[in-house]
This record gives C-alpha cells, sequence and structure tokens, in this order.
C-alpha cells in the first residue's frame, strides 16, 4: 500500500514536538489546532486522525502514522504501521507499540470472524470425536483435534512455524 502525501521526519518536527508518548501542535494553525495541545482526534475504525493544511489543502493522517514519520520518517511502498498491542478504542499510538509490517503481515492481525472466536480454529457441528479443526490455508495445514487446548497449541506453533504474527482471539 502507497502512502500518499506523507510528511518527512523533517516536517513533522516543525509542525509538532513528542512529549510523555504524545505529538503536540507547536503552533496555532487553526481555531482547532492551539500551540500546545494534543494533535489528533478520534475518528475512524477506532483511529486517531490529524488534519493538516497544505499548499492550500487539507489531508487527513492517521496518528500512528504521523507519529511514526516523526521518529523514523517516510513508510516505505508496501509497508505498513502495525499497532503491537490494540485497544478497544483503536491502536496504543506510542512508538514503541509501533513497528513497520508488510501489508499482508499486517492483516493477520485483524480479529477472527470465526464462530469459535479463535483465529485458524473451527468447530465442527457433525464430527463429535475430533471436533476442533486448525486450518492455515495459505500454509496447507489442516488439522483436527478433541480438545480446544491442543487445537490452540497446535495453531500457535504453526503460525510460529511459518512466521506468522500470534493470533488474535477473542
Amino acid at each position: 500500500m502507497k502512502l500518499k502525501n506523507q510528511l518527512t521526519k523533517e516536517e513533522c518536527k516543525e509542525y509538532f514536538y513528542h512529549k510523555n508518548g504524545t505529538l503536540f501542535w507547536k503552533n496555532d494553525l487553526s481555531r482547532y489546532t492551539k500551540k500546545d495541545s494534543p494533535v489528533g482526534y478520534h475518528k475512524s475504525k477506532g483511529y486517531y486522525q490529524v488534519r493538516i493544511r497544505r499548499n492550500n489543502k487539507v489531508f487527513i493522517y492517521y496518528l500512528h502514522v504521523l507519529l511514526w514519520n516523526y521518529y523514523n520518517g517516510i513508510i516505505p511502498d508496501g509497508h505498513e504501521i502495525d499497532h503491537i498491542k490494540q485497544l478497544s478504542n483503536g491502536g496504543l499510538n506510542v512508538i514503541d507499540n509501533l513497528r513497520l509490517v508488510s501489508s499482508s503481515i499486517n492483516s493477520q492481525n485483524k480479529k477472527t470472524r470465526s464462530q469459535s472466536g479463535y483465529t485458524n480454529i473451527t468447530k465442527s457441528k457433525t464430527n463429535s470425536i475430533n471436533p476442533w479443526h486448525v486450518r492455515i490455508k495459505k500454509f496447507k495445514v489442516t488439522r483436527c483435534f478433541d480438545n480446544l487446548e491442543e487445537a490452540i497449541e497446535y495453531r500457535n506453533k504453526m503460525r510460529m512455524q511459518f512466521g506468522l504474527l500470534p493470533a488474535i482471539d477473542k
């Protein structure tokens, strides 16, 4: 994924300063952005957004992307910023909780839609002997278990073996 109109590390430092894990505005830029006030507002998908007017155009950025740019510069093509620890209202926006990952790795963090509540694990309604099924399609892994604990342990082992992030369950 290519991020357009990213701010460079230098541009970020023109707009913001960082203190106690938070970005603050360096100057009054509008009636909504006051000097020394925290940057961002809670908006989309639980993430904080920031509006910045540049060259008579308004750009909207995610706060975690600006925080990454502030410390590390431009995000390379094909990469995204991942929150290591998620909160119920979005990610924890501190630099130690952010990492640069590929888009495919970041998509593995999404919460499961499995009815069992466990990523890569389903419960069979017809197989009562081994009802718990572990399936990691990308690597053609399929195995059945008679209890959930064994299924979770195997799933975690396989995800680690294939270099996948730990699963996010209920």
